[in-house]
């Protein structure tokens, strides 16, 4: 497991009842053990003789395989909130309040998914990925993808400021760790701009920012040299929802460091889909950053979508 929360038992008197426990914006994984790629059973796991789960609160996390543990017939007793959270393998435990998860369907406001939870050999076979709209599941990125099921279905009455990196959560706030194109920066101020300052930076003066709806490359993997499967050039797609410009910032990926800036691409006209090209020839082998803002006529800017695009030879 990623976490085991047990009650001693193995002494008398038992160590008593817990209670008061507080998960947010975490990230539970599968696991596995040497060079075994079997999967354990759970990232997360209450363990014990029949015990109580009370005060508790379980937000805004991302579980990747099945929660082990929570059921009636393990909690005696419970109360607290498990909101926001990707996931299955839970109970819908009496006491407990259950609002704006994904995958395991407790309270009205949840949203049901199947699977609930991901799954793997010895567990089950072949691999299942809960369609939850994760970046990278296999590579364990659990951010989320334009258009992922999580996203604004969260209760923002439970959810912290905060995502897992740091940035500011919205009103209608995403299911899981990660908030999708998140603004402020990390450690900002109480507006989340790059000085902490109001309005949380670019996005016209009301700070109003908004989504784009899809972007997809037709082809993650370009060469500089084009040939029989790998083509020289991809095409990036958007839908944006309103008529906006669009700006696309290209950045390589180095390995001891963060990305450095090659290019920025801004197209002119307002409208609301838009096919980029975007050619190999020019940029050096290796990995790359995408990030993609969008800003309308009023000059309110879009939260920024970033893609993965490799360059090879």
């Amino acid at each position: 497991m990623d976490l085991m929360i047990t009650r001693g038992f193995y002494w008398s008197p038992q160590q008593p009842h817990y209670g008061g426990i507080t998960l947010e914006n975490n990230v539970f994984a599968h696991s596995t053990e040497g060079r075994d790629p079997a999967w354990h059973y759970y990232g997360f796991l209450v363990h014990g003789e029949v015990g109580q789960l009370t005060n508790a609160r379980i937000v805004n996390n991302t579980f990747e395989n099945q929660v082990g543990g929570v059921t009636t017939d393990e909690i005696g007793q419970a109360s607290g909130v498990w909101a926001n959270n990707i996931g299955g393998g839970w109970d819908c435990l009496p006491g407990m309040t259950y609002r704006g998860n994904l995958g395991k369907k407790c309270g009205a406001t949840d949203v049901a998914m199947t699977p609930a939870a991901s799954c793997a050999p010895s567990l089950c076979s072949p691999r299942q990925i809960a369609p939850a709209g994760w970046v990278d599941p296999i590579n364990f990125d659990f951010h989320l993808k334009p258009g992922a099921r999580a996203i604004d279905i969260g209760s923002a009455a439970d959810a912290p400021a905060r995502d897992r990196d740091g940035k500011l959560r919205d009103a209608r706030p995403d299911a899981g760790a990660y908030e999708y194109g998140a603004g402020g920066t990390e450690g900002g101020g109480p507006g989340g701009g790059p000085g902490g300052g109001p309005g949380g930076g670019a996005g016209g003066s009301d700070g109003a920012a908004w989504r784009i709806r899809s972007a997809r490359l037709t082809h993650r993997r370009i060469c500089r040299t084009a040939r029989r499967g790998c083509r020289g050039a991809t095409k990036l797609r958007l839908r944006l929802g309103r008529p906006a410009r669009v700006a696309v910032r290209v950045a390589r990926l180095r390995r001891a460091g963060g990305p450095k800036r090659v290019a920025t691409r801004r197209p002119t006209g307002l409208q609301r889909r838009r096919a980029l090209r975007i050619r190999a020839r020019g940029l050096r082998r290796g990995r790359y950053r995408l990030t993609v803002r969008a800003t309308d006529a009023a000059g309110r800017a879009s939260r920024p979508v970033r893609l993965r695009l490799r360059v090879a030879r």
